[in-house]
């Protein structure tokens, strides 16, 4: 996946049978997201 503009680009992927990915996922690097990004991912206004 590579991001052409400026913004930030979002990925949605879905991976079945499992086989460990979402254990990677949920071990990995916690970062936290502003409130526009949550607007962006929900789409959602607060």
């Amino acid at each position: 996946m590579e991001n052409p503009g400026p913004e930030k680009l979002y990925c949605l992927t879905v991976m079945t049978p499992n086989e460990g990915f979402a254990e990677l996922i949920r071990a990995g690097m916690k970062a936290p997201l502003s409130t526009a990004e949550i607007e962006v991912l929900t789409g959602h206004k607060r």
